[in-house]
């Protein structure tokens, strides 16, 4: 390799797998019965580049139900960007992907922050089948097989990640790979159990397990 060539590579090394955004932390809260699960997941972005769409991957076991997108314009008032109808969502069946549209969002727009909340649908299996499925007492969550058939993703990088998962007031929770966080609360539909990550982790080594789940969701 000459010594120009060898000049070159380095010089462009760090664009190398530069990309457009991506996740500092996820967010999600979960809430399950015996056959289905409701979600809502915010992502905390770093937006490094102006873009028009937010992909995130995302199987198709995943029910979109709505998308809000907020950037640092009106980040302090607890207001969308864009509270985005179903119809500026779509699903590309080729690149497994969930695709949000949105006017710009760009560094100059992110300076305070920006991030995704999506709230969508799962279904829960009546047999042993990942990612979610009922043993008949517990409804148990694997991401192994695929954290995007759980949390739709930005990267599989590993992140930073917090779950809050929603019980009846005497349920129990068990969590693989995450922490006690803040001391749970009774919420709206029951009660908080809270856990995080202390470090940026691989989401495929999560799993945990709801006894008993609820015996209806409302959401």
């Amino acid at each position: 390799m000459s010594r120009f060539i060898q000049l070159l590579f380095l010089f462009l090394l760090p664009t190398i797998g530069a990309v457009s955004y991506k996740a500092d932390k996820y967010s999600l809260r979960f809430i399950a019965n015996n056959t289905d699960y409701f979600a809502k997941i915010k992502i905390d972005l770093k937006v490094n580049e102006e873009v028009k769409s937010i992909n995130l991957k995302a199987s198709r076991l995943i029910t979109v139900l709505k998308a809000r997108v907020y950037t640092s314009a009106k980040l302090s008032h607890g207001e969308p960007d864009w509270n985005t109808h179903l119809s500026d969502v779509s699903y590309d069946q080729k690149s497994g992907s969930i695709k949000i549209a949105v006017d710009a969002v760009s560094p100059k727009t992110t300076t305070e922050g920006a991030f995704i909340e999506i709230d969508y649908r799962g279904v829960v299996m009546n047999e042993k089948i990942p990612p979610a499925y009922y043993d008949g007492k517990n409804v148990n969550i694997d991401f192994s097989d695929g954290a995007e058939k759980i949390v739709p993703l930005v990267s599989e990088d590993p992140v930073n990640f917090e779950l809050t998962v929603v019980t009846v007031k005497n349920g129990t929770v068990k969590v693989n790979n995450l922490e006690e966080g803040k001391k749970g609360e009774t919420g709206k539909l029951g009660f908080d159990n809270n856990y995080v990550s202390k470090k940026p982790i691989d989401l495929k080594t999560l799993s945990f397990s709801i006894s008993p789940p609820f015996s209806a969701v409302l959401v």
